[in-house]
């Protein structure tokens, strides 16, 4: 029965942790894609073609 508590002790800590940890992902995905927009929307700036 210990061993029960803590493993449902931990998942509870594992959720926390992940729920603590994705604003910060997305505070640096949203700076990623604002720093793209401007960075190709500066003119004279063309976008190279792929290969």
């Amino acid at each position: 029965m210990a061993k029960s508590l803590r493993s449902k002790r931990e998942k509870r800590l594992r959720t926390l942790r992940r729920e603590i940890a994705e604003p910060f992902y997305d505070k640096k995905e949203a700076a990623k894609l604002a720093a793209q927009a401007a960075a190709l929307a500066v003119p004279g700036c063309r976008q190279l073609p792929r290969r």
